[in-house]
């Protein structure tokens, strides 16, 4: 049995097109936040490589360091005279032991004697000043003349009368080419070594944030209290991306494809959603309960609001809002509306029978009303159901009666055959107190938000703008979300009477429950006390002037 609205056809198509869009439209959002967690991931796991080429390279320099000690004492301790031929074969012995060493002689008060690889000749008069003095006695300096030009950049250490000349790029680890390496002295900011071209980074930086970004490069800092020394290891972001390429690559089409997956299992939950509630409908499993709505000085009863339930076939309660909401995008919401209607309107034609200013209250959505079968169903079902007009509410969403303006006419016509027009969940914010004149309806229902608020210290409320334009509009108004006897008291002595919903006055309830209230309630033949039932009043005729 097809839809009487929208043929099941269409809709299928409709659903599967929006469904496949969805789809193509999460995996994209999914490939770009995969994209930016892999790029993330790949400069974590970048700055923790380059935390271990700077910790390698500082172990390396205080291992060097160590060893260089220990050649300098070697050296000081000679029983050799200085720069005779047996010490010069001392020191020749001493390079050769050494792999890192480039050469080892003997200088005084900063001026060279001689060395073990360079005739006295060729070496410079003085070594300069020293860039780090007095690392355990032992002074280092960078770039001595000859040595600088004969060898590379060097560092030289001197302790005692002995020097050794160190090869930066025997203390430098092993790692990718891109990655540079130095050192520097903390209190200065002096660099020690000289191994390719490495940044400059102010001391504040290094000693707050080890781990960072300067202009397009990362880097990583490690130190040492000990020599007073900091190593500092960079790569260019360039580098970086281009070495995780593929794992960023990975991470944006798993971001695709899990975003994807979960879109398409979304789709075939909701299509198998819409499936099973169409299914419901069709075979009339629509449950309907029933809230009452009482008016708030006498707490009769003089009003219901039809709500709808359904249990899918898992035995799962599903919330009204989600298969409300499911129904309205699968376009079959007129058929969900005209379910709830027609059954509303069988389990009440009794009630309408002996109360005849009850009235019943059954939401409909924006697509609903301009939907051109819905007046003629309205019609087909109050006739079938033997019930006036008068005897039905209609309930529309504050933002559906704002945001569609072709609304209003629709809104006049169905008043002029007698239907009352009800404004649910007014207040949200969606239009303003002077479009009810615009919209002629006859009924507020403020939202339950504001009336949680109402009566609270420090709480700024625009219920008594409200309640008075509606009173000079000549439109009742409905409280809705009342669940203590405190918000009804607020409400109670207003000038203008209204009418109150909410826990205080009943859950929803079954018909026949619903029923059964109304029955004792006009059997009781007293008003109620807050101590009492407050269903349990007899109808009172301040229903009749209010409709």
């Amino acid at each position: 049995m097809s839809s009487p609205f929208f043929p099941v056809r269409k809709q299928g198509s409709l659903l599967l097109s929006a469904s496949f869009s969805a789809v193509i439209i999460a995996s994209a959002a999914g490939a770009v936040a995969g994209y930016f967690l892999g790029t993330e991931y790949a400069r974590l796991q970048a700055q923790a490589y380059l935390a271990t080429q700077a910790r390698n390279a500082e172990t390396s320099f205080q291992q060097a360091l160590q060893s260089s000690q220990l050649a300098l004492s070697r050296i000081n301790q000679s029983s050799y005279p200085i720069c005779s031929e047996k010490d010069l074969q001392d020191l020749r012995l001493l390079l050769y032991e050494r792999s890192f060493l480039r050469d080892v002689g003997h200088m005084h008060r900063g001026q060279f004697e001689c060395s073990a690889s360079f005739p006295k000749s060729t070496l410079p008069l003085t070594a300069g000043a020293p860039i780090i003095s007095s690392v355990d006695g032992v002074s280092i300096y960078r770039d001595t003349s000859a040595f600088s030009l004969l060898i590379g950049p060097v560092l030289l250490l001197e302790r005692g009368s002995a020097f050794v000349v160190v090869d930066p790029e025997a203390l430098k680890p092993r790692s990718k080419e891109s990655v540079q390496t130095s050192m520097f002295d903390v209190a200065s900011g002096t660099r020690v070594s000289l191994d390719g071209n490495p940044m400059p980074i102010p001391p504040s930086v290094r000693l707050k944030h080890p781990r960072g970004r300067v202009g397009d490069a990362l880097y990583a800092v490690e130190c040492t209290d000990q020599l007073q020394t900091c190593t500092v290891a960079s790569e260019p972001l360039s580098a970086t991306s281009e070495h995780f390429r593929g794992m960023i690559v990975l991470f944006s089409l798993v971001g695709a494809l899990s975003r994807g997956f979960v879109m398409v299992l979304s789709s075939i939950r909701r299509a198998s959603m819409a499936v099973q509630l169409r299914r419901a409908i069709r075979q009339n499993r629509i449950r309907t309960v029933y809230q009452p709505i009482v008016e708030l000085r006498s707490r009769t009863i003089v009003e219901a609001e039809a709500l709808a339930r359904w249990t899918n076939n898992d035995g799962v309660d599903v919330s009204p809002e989600a298969f409300v909401r499911e129904a309205e995008r699968g376009g079959f919401i007129h058929d969900l509306t005209a379910c709830i209607l027609k059954r509303s309107l069988a389990d009440f034609q009794s009630v309408f029978a002996q109360f005849p200013a009850f009235r019943l209250n059954v939401n409909v959505t924006a697509a609903d009303l301009v939907h051109p079968q819905f007046p003629q169903m309205l019609h087909d079902a109050t006739r079938k159901a033997g019930v006036s007009p008068r005897n039905l509410a209609l309930e529309i969403t504050e933002g559906s009666a704002a945001q569609r303006s072709e609304l209003i006419p629709i809104i006049r016509n169905l008043r002029r055959d007698g239907y009352s027009i009800q404004i649910d969940d007014f207040g949200t914010g969606y239009s303003s107190l002077s479009r009810l004149r615009d919209l002629d309806v006859d009924c507020l229902k403020i939202d339950r938000s504001l009336t949680q608020a109402a009566g609270l210290e420090g709480t700024v409320s625009i219920l008594p703008q409200i309640i008075s334009i509606a009173d000079a509009l000549n439109l009742v108004v409905i409280v809705e979300g009342i669940e203590t006897e405190k918000q009804a008291q607020h409400f109670a002595f207003c000038q203008q009477p209204l009418l109150g919903q909410g826990w205080l006055f009943g859950h929803p309830v079954t018909a026949g429950r619903f029923k059964a209230m109304l029955t004792a309630q006009m059997k009781s033949g007293y008003a109620a006390t807050s101590d009492e039932n407050l269903l349990d009043v007899p109808l009172h005729p301040v229903a009749e002037r209010i409709h």
